[in-house]
């Protein structure tokens, strides 16, 4: 007679495994990386309970983030794929006046160093950190400007 069974062996697939624009192997901020970045950032400066708007990028909508936020009691709202151009309030102008802030000071110091014969600079660490720390004050004292986002991507009503 003739032997009509048969096995099939199935697995799991892999996780894929993730890559930058160009299709190579970039290395992503994992979901522990990010819950030490909540601990140690989010949740050293900002009061409990809060509201964390994040885009659909897969560590924030992994489960080690969601459970971290609701264990401190807080909520995260996702804002689904595409859709962070109109509705992330950073992207209502926040967004752009910080990186003008930024680039204004690069463009100064390049300015600065052409005029004084040094030719291009590189500029440093420390003056990275102290451009964004500039560029993060004046956003950051500007009230107006940030309830202004919000209602620009009209997610709160008042």
């Amino acid at each position: 007679g003739t032997n009509n069974t048969s096995t099939t062996a199935t697995t799991t697939p892999a996780p894929p495994t993730p890559t930058s624009s160009t299709g190579a192997r970039a290395p992503l901020l994992t979901p522990l990386e990010f819950s030490v970045w909540l601990e140690r950032v989010w949740f050293s400066a900002v009061s409990t309970p809060s509201f964390l708007l994040a885009d659909s990028f897969s560590v924030h909508t992994a489960d080690l983030t969601k459970k971290f936020v609701l264990k401190e009691d807080s909520v995260l709202a996702i804002i689904p794929r595409a859709c962070s151009s109109k509705l992330q309030p950073l992207h209502q102008g926040i967004k752009i006046r910080f990186r003008n802030h930024v680039e204004e000071m690069f463009l100064s110091t390049v300015k600065t160093s052409i005029g004084k014969g040094e030719g291009k600079p590189s500029p440093t660490k420390s003056m990275i950190i102290s451009w964004v720390q500039e560029a993060f004050d004046a956003i950051k004292d500007d009230k107006e400007e940030i309830v202004r986002s919000f209602k620009r991507a009209d997610i709160f009503h008042t």
